[in-house]
């Protein structure tokens, strides 16, 4: 006997042993976030139809749901640990529509907990945050949406939701006092915004810089009407070609010279990264200070109250991420990442002589205070500890962002990963521990505790859904260290000499002449042999070998339609570790078979890891049904007789239209 149920908010709880199934609403529901792991579980449904079966076994009730989702639970009638479960089972429904990958290893670390596919939010893992905001023990997930929106999630639902002035840039869980209440920093354009509960409490504001003396005299003459708009656009241009870091209103004044109003000078800058350091002791509670990294290459240390400033430091470029490790009266290090791939360290109140290049530009920064770990944009995780790299890993995909993993039960600090592909990998030094895989490419993520539950990750998809797992009470993190541990101590198998390989020594004694000049006949014909290959790959030009030095170019051609008319379609992506650009790409073609609307096309700027894509039109002019092939080349101007790429493509047979 099936019972449809049709309501727009629907719970539908699981068969117990001794009763059927039931609909309830919320507050009949029995289940509840302390007690999760003992009641029966629940499913909500938003806005679909439920239905539920009983037959002569007990079932789970089947849900249809209208939005694809990658959950599977555990068990059979098990809620989600936030106290609100989304859907059942997949495995006993046969109703159910998702499009899940297959449960591997990753499935029995995390437990997926809450999906939400629908709740629209573009923040990245600076922008999400845990804060017990009404200090009752409850941690509840703090999010800054780019669409300049504050919401505070607990459970699955939003308790509060505030609307932002300018785009949000970091969010900070840190305790202002001694009173353990803590407060939510959000860093915005020129202002941080302080919430205590949730509710508006303090706003700090970046101090004014004062620019620079010449500057400051080509706006007075013009504040006295005794200066010329052009000649001021002139010299306002000089100095920033000269290498002067003008205030926005120079540059927007350079740009519209004469609908500029004649306004004082002053250097507004914006907040581009923000952190926090505890103040004068290690603790969960303890009062911190917030450090700020401005447009203006300044980094502010706070005072914990956010109304005035600590310290003040001047760095050559400009912030993008700033990460802290200590006390900050006793000893601290921070790290700031900026936009030129530098990274500076500010130790104990000054900027360390020593300072870290990057080999290409950051995506994310992780400090695990034993060593920091770095991702860049050409799909390597570099990890420094004392200024020198200790290790690198390289990865097949490009990292989106990355975030730390602390386990304070055990005590092991790992790293995550989004990588464009739609999988998290979890690095436990440079040993791979876990895979997380997920439907669409993750922009934000942050592990920490959530509600009752110590142990979460949440997850913010590009397509603005939102996920949260929790880690098993069994997962390891560490055990792939220990297994690569135990190879290390096994030590290798020396031969003993026997009666054999003292004749072999021997005879190479007495012949060591010979064999040195056959060595030397095979090492000349290997050369030649290597020769050859190479003048066959410059002439036939069928290879994609690179050879420029320090680049390369991998290069590939698709063609679509049926005829006359093509469309082929060119994708071109440095691999190498420079960029490159003003490459001329052109196309070799048989001019009486085939016409190319561009047969020389000037690459824009290859940036490492990056694809780009252009199309050109080919047109058939033979009827006779006749294809050949066309010759794709990337040339070095600095030397255009040698090819830095090429592709042959194989042109397909053109259909023939004939007048009725």
């Amino acid at each position: 006997m099936a019972e449809q149920i049709r309501s727009r908010r629907t719970y539908l709880c699981s068969l117990s042993p001794n009763g059927g199934p039931h609909a309830m609403n919320s507050s009949n529901c029995s289940c509840s976030l302390s007690s999760w792991r003992e009641r029966s579980s629940c499913v909500t449904v938003d806005g679909v139809d439920a239905k539920e079966e009983k037959s002569g076994t007990q079932k789970l009730g089947m849900v249809w749901l209208s939005v694809e989702s990658p959950w599977i639970s555990a068990q059979p009638g098990r809620i989600n640990q936030l106290g609100r479960p989304l859907m059942a089972e997949a495995a006993t429904s046969p109703i159910v529509k998702s499009s899940v990958r297959p449960a591997n290893e990753t499935q029995s670390a995390w437990l997926n907990a809450w999906y939400d596919p629908v709740a629209s939010i573009r923040a990245t893992s600076s922008c999400i945050a845990f804060s017990d905001v009404g200090s009752d023990g409850d941690s509840k997930l703090v999010l800054a949406d780019y669409d300049q929106r504050l919401r505070a999630y607990k459970g699955t639902g939003i308790m509060s939701e505030a609307v932002l002035l300018d785009p949000p840039v970091g969010v900070i869980n840190y305790y202002m006092d001694n009173t353990g209440k803590p407060a939510v920093a959000v860093a915005a354009g020129p202002s941080i915004y302080l919430y205590k509960a949730m509710r508006p409490y303090y706003k700090f504001s970046l101090p004014l810089v004062v620019p620079d003396d010449r500057e400051q005299e080509v706006w007075f003459r013009l504040m006295d009407a005794s200066g010329d708009y052009n000649e001021a656009a002139s010299e306002l241009l000089a100095l920033r070609d000269g290498g002067m870091k003008l205030t926005p209103y120079s540059n927007e004044f350079i740009a519209k010279t004469e609908q500029t109003h004649r306004t004082k000078l002053l250097d507004l800058t914006v907040i581009t990264c923000i952190s926090s350091i505890y103040k004068s002791r290690q603790e969960e509670t303890a009062v911190s200070c917030l450090i700020i990294g401005a447009e203006n290459s300044t980094v502010y240390v706070l005072h914990p109250s956010a109304s005035s400033v600590l310290k003040k430091f001047q760095l050559p470029s400009e912030p993008v991420t700033i990460t802290a490790s200590g006390i900050f009266d006793v000893d601290h290090k921070i790290h700031v990442a900026t936009r030129s791939g530098v990274i500076y360290i500010i130790q104990n109140g000054a900027i360390a002589k020593n300072r870290i290049d990057l080999e290409s530009h950051l995506v994310g920064m992780v400090d695990l205070e034993k060593s920091l770990v770095v991702g860049c944009v050409d799909r390597t995780i570099h990890a420094y500890a004392l200024y020198e790299k200790t290790y690198s890993i390289y990865v097949q995909h490009n990292i989106i962002t990355m975030a730390p993993l602390v386990l304070i039960s055990s005590g092991a600090k790992c790293i995550m990963v989004a990588l464009e592909n739609h999988d998290v990998n979890i690095y436990n030094d440079k040993n791979l521990v876990c895979v997380i895989p997920m439907n669409d490419r993750v922009i934000g993520i942050r592990f920490g505790r959530f509600s009752r539950e110590s142990n979460s990750l949440v997850l913010v998809m590009s397509n603005g859904g939102i996920a949260c797992k929790i880690l098993s009470r069994s997962a390891n993190l560490t055990a792939t260290i220990k297994a690569a541990a135990t190879e290390v101590d096994v030590p290798l198998q020396i031969p003993k000499k026997n009666k054999l390989y003292l004749e072999q020594a021997e005879r190479e004694k007495m012949h060591s002449a010979e064999m040195h000049r056959i060595f030397q006949r095979e090492l000349h014909k290997l050369r030649l042999t290597t020769a050859k290959a190479y003048i066959n790959v410059v002439t036939d030009t069928e290879s994609g070998v690179t050879f420029s030095q320090g680049s390369l170019i991998r290069l590939s051609a698709q063609v679509a339609g049926v005829g006359p008319t093509f469309k082929l379609k060119t994708t071109v992506e440095n691999t190498g570790k420079k960029t490159l650009s003003n490459l001329p790409m052109t196309f070799s073609f048989d001019p009486s078979i085939y016409n190319v609307s561009r047969p020389v096309l000037i690459l824009p700027m290859l940036v490492p890891g990056l694809s780009y894509q252009q199309e050109v039109r080919v047109q058939c002019l033979s009827d006779n049904g006749v294809s050949d092939d066309i010759r794709i080349f990337v040339i070095d101007p600095q030397r255009p007789s040698l090819p830095i790429v090429s592709c042959l493509l194989h042109m397909p047979v053109s259909e023939l239209f004939f007048d009725a």
